[in-house]
């Protein structure tokens, strides 16, 4: 059963992965330095038990060989995020996410964003369901930085943002710094049946863009740590 998890998720990834691909290919600066994100720890991916991952990314990157980018371009879901009984609105379009309410807008990523993708659902494990983005962006931080910071990087990297819906507003939970590696796509699922998702991403280089790999991350409390 847990075999099949992991293949699904493979299928699920297959699916949504090229039009973040196409945008990179066509797009993306190179820049000259790696990332680096401390809240993710990158260690040789594994599951519960210690078991490690049979999986490997061109079990994902041969389903998609023959598709296109334009297919992928506009994402709309409808989800009730705060549980209010009234389900929003989620359209993703060349790179601008937008959140409606019935007609009204309530919210949409800054102008600075591309928004690669979003995921909707519990990344942290809170019992809340969040609204999951992959962002590309310049530079680590927000408005505020580490003290020990002197001066940022502000190439654009690859970054994983979640925000939950409270009292019509979204809130920011959890922002990465730059990540060492760009994430093409990810999902989430609860692969070890523990009731608690994991999330499954393939990943790539900021220098390479022939590198690609799936890890498997959890939440830890206050980040994310690859599985075990």
């Amino acid at each position: 059963m847990k075999r099949y998890k992991w293949l699904t998720a493979v299928l699920i990834l297959s699916m949504i992965v090229i039009g973040c691909l196409g945008f990179l290919a066509a797009t993306n600066p190179a820049p000259d330095i790696e990332g680096n994100s401390p809240a993710f720890s990158p260690k040789k991916p594994r599951l519960a038990g210690g078991k490690p991952l049979d999986l490997t990314p061109e079990t994902v990157w041969q389903a998609y060989a023959s598709k296109t980018l334009w297919g992928f371009q506009l994402k709309t879901r409808h989800f009730d995020l705060d549980g209010d009984g009234t389900g929003e609105i989620y359209t993703l379009l060349d790179g601008r996410l937008r959140v409606a309410a019935g007609a009204k807008m309530i919210w949409h990523s800054p102008g600075g964003w591309w928004v690669d993708d979003f995921v909707l659902g519990d990344a942290n494990n809170d019992g809340i369901p969040d609204l999951n983005l992959l962002v590309w962006k310049a530079g680590s931080f927000g408005p505020c930085k580490p003290f020990w910071i002197k001066q940022e990087d502000r190439s654009i990297k690859n970054h994983f943002f979640i925000f939950d819906l409270v009292d019509g507003s979204f809130k920011p939970v959890w922002q990465s710094s730059n990540l060492d590696r760009p994430n093409y796509a990810v999902i989430l699922k609860d692969l070890d049946e523990d009731g608690e998702n994991e999330l499954i991403a393939v990943e790539g280089s900021y220098t390479d863009s022939k590198v690609k790999r799936i890890t498997i991350w959890k939440w830890n409390g206050w980040g994310f740590s690859v599985a075990r």
